[in-house]
């Protein structure tokens, strides 16, 4: 009877009950941050102090460390230092040497591949693979310019475009929800633009309108209107600027657009894993001329730019012969809704020396819009389980219900004192449809006290 008695003397929080499994509740910089500085440090906040193992500083190719980092640019994993607060709940995570500019940096927290996990103060691990996140280095400042322009220079261009939006494995289809068929011609110069015009192939002349900026914005309901108002042939863009002279800028507009871009495996664009790299692929530009171009960006629809293609300043190159693109692995959220555009384009004027302090641009492009979405970061982690029902039985056993996710194994543990070091594990239980399964410990000769806990498998 003293035994039973001990048993059920045992409070349920500390002794049948499941410790509840750490979170973390914050990191700077945020997941998702733009701009962050090359020199700033990664900290992590958890819910509950945390064991703090020196084995998290240790990283490939020995033990693979606690955290995981991996970049889209060039990071040194190995580089990491390791620092906790006092309490136990921050983990300064610090890199030798400033990060790469214009970087995406992921990280992910107990990543399957290591062997010493994060874990509480109490012993319970820090669910696997669960927490991962990102963010982006600032660029590399003046001394990089993506295109090879100054961004204090002033701009002339004429653009010829159709949108197209893909819905399914499906080809391409006008863009209704947007303007599918438009062309613009405009001038922003540095100093006070005073006139400005346009004369296209057949002797149609347009005034731009000055009001700052110079420009014409025309939408067309069809291709073929968008092929009757702008043909090919010669365009004269003429502007002046106060106290310069009139500027006279020839360009031969071609016939052919490239092709329409289209994604190839669009199903599987619907129900992407994050937690993995993700090739987009698509159709291609036959026989790419070097005045052919790609361009992929990805939205969170909120108007931020995740990932963009190509990028000469991290650099992340997207020749115009590409057919396809890595997303890397962190790059999306899990269960999110992202907005892609890939753009074709055939460049038929381009100048830098033309005009002092400006660059001209002109430029045949089709563009596809389309939808993409993510599922769960691979298999999510059963939540933390919880203890209840305890009871000996008349045979001596113990017995209690495990409640946690439906169909999640957990491990049961025993151990004669509370502490990580002692806690074996004794068997395995796999939970119901309705998330619980009744344990029954079956060692003969039980020695009580007795402390039990399970752990998702």
């Amino acid at each position: 009877m003293a035994f039973v008695v001990a048993l059920v003397a045992m409070t349920m929080p500390t002794d049948l009950q499941a410790q509840a499994a750490p979170a973390l509740v914050s990191v700077t910089p945020a997941d998702g941050a733009m701009f962050v500085s090359v020199t700033n440090k990664v900290v992590f906040v958890f819910d509950q102090p945390m064991k703090q193992d020196p084995n998290i500083a240790t990283g490939p190719p020995a033990t693979p460390a606690s955290v995981r980092w991996f970049a889209n640019g060039v990071l040194n994993p190995a580089a990491f230092t390791y620092s906790w607060n006092i309490a136990g709940t921050e983990l300064t995570c610090t890199y030798t040497g400033p990060f790469a500019t214009g970087t995406q940096i992921n990280w992910v927290l107990n990543p399957n591949s290591t062997l010493v996990k994060l874990e509480s103060a109490a012993g319970v691990l820090l669910p696997t693979g669960l927490h991962r996140g990102q963010f982006t280095t600032a660029g590399a400042g003046p001394s990089c310019d993506p295109d090879g322009v100054p961004d204090s220079w002033g701009n002339y261009a004429v653009y010829k475009v159709e949108i197209f939006t893909q819905t399914s494995a499906n080809d391409p289809v006008p863009a209704t929800a947007e303007n599918p068929y438009t062309f613009s011609a405009y001038v922003y110069g540095l100093a006070g633009l005073t006139e400005a015009s346009l004369v296209r192939a057949g002797g149609v002349s347009n005034s731009l309108p000055v009001a700052g900026i110079a420009q014409i914005y025309e939408f067309h309901p069809t291709e073929t209107a968008l092929n009757t108002a702008v043909p090919a042939g010669d365009y004269v863009l003429r502007f002046t600027q106060s106290g310069q002279p009139e500027y006279v800028i020839p360009m031969l507009l071609p016939a052919e657009f490239p092709p329409m871009p289209k994604i190839l495996n669009f199903p599987a664009t619907q129900d992407i894993d994050p937690g993995l790299d993700f090739t987009l692929q698509w159709n291609g530009i036959p026989n790419a001329g070097t005045n052919d171009h790609i361009s992929m960006f990805i939205g969170d629809g909120k108007g931020a730019v995740l990932y963009y293609a190509p990028d000469a300043c991290i650099p992340r190159p997207l020749p115009a012969s590409a057919t396809s693109m890595v997303i890397p692995a962190g790059t999306l959220k899990t269960n999110g809704t992202y907005n892609v555009e890939l753009l074709f384009g055939r460049l038929f004027y381009h100048s830098t020396n033309a005009v002092p302090l400006m660059a001209g641009f002109g430029d045949l492009n089709r563009r596809i819009h389309l939808t993409i979405k993510t599922g769960a970061r691979g298999t999510v982690p059963p939540m933390a389980p919880t203890l209840s029902d305890a009871k000996i039985l008349p045979n001596g056993h113990s017995q209690f219900t495990v409640s946690g996710t439906a169909g999640a194994t957990y491990g049961i543990e025993r151990a004669s004192q509370p502490l990580p070091p002692n806690w074996s594990e004794i068997s395995t239980v796999t939970l119901s449809p309705g998330g619980s399964a009744v344990f029954e410990d079956m060692e003969s000769s039980l020695v009580f006290p007795l402390y039990y806990q399970a752990v998702a498998k």
